[in-house]
């Protein structure tokens, strides 16, 4: 749901060369933080569930 969200916020932005190179570094860096985010979530569920 999240992704999808970002997503189509992504791709609303004009196709501006400058602005696209800048958009896509934003968007790896999000994706970083959030695959971090996820990692650091499911540890810390695993961990009080077991």
């Amino acid at each position: 749901l999240v992704e999808s969200a970002v997503e189509s916020h992504f791709h609303s932005y004009p196709t501006c060369r400058s602005k696209n190179r800048s958009t896509q570094n934003f968007e790896l860096l999000h994706s970083g933080l959030l695959t971090l985010f996820l990692d650091d979530y499911r540890a810390l569920s695993w961990s009080c569930c077991s």
